[in-house]
């Protein structure tokens, strides 16, 4: 994990949004989060899903918009679940998505989406 990722798990902070350039509502910003955190708690990680979640994501704004209504959530970076309170903590939306992608591909959403600082 990187030290910027450890940073944000120590912390609540949000990320900035400037809201006359998203391009997505909080309702949908919500609807994406939870999508992103149901494909990477599933039996193995529905990449399928999570992909198109991105493709809905026109520009940073969008994105932080996301992280910020994914917040942290319960999971199990051992298990790749939602855990348990008792085996499992809360995550922001960076590191699950570390934890749950391969270093293949995270870099091919780095390239697909161009436009986002995702990690």
């Amino acid at each position: 994990m990187s030290k910027s990722t450890e940073e944000k798990l120590t912390s609540d902070e949000k990320l900035p949004v400037n809201s006359g350039v998203r391009t997505i509502s909080n309702i949908e910003a919500q609807v994406i989060a939870d999508n992103i955190y149901n494909a990477s708690i599933v039996s193995g990680t529905d990449e399928a899903l999570l992909y198109a979640q991105f493709d809905k994501l026109k520009n940073q704004n969008d994105f932080n918009e996301v992280y910020n209504a994914f917040g942290k959530r319960q999971y199990s970076k051992f298990w790749g679940n939602v855990g348990d309170p008792l085996t499992s903590d809360r995550h922001d939306m960076i590191a699950v998505l570390t934890n749950e992608l391969t270093v293949k591909e995270q870099e091919y959403l780095k390239n697909s989406y161009p436009h986002l600082t995702i990690f």
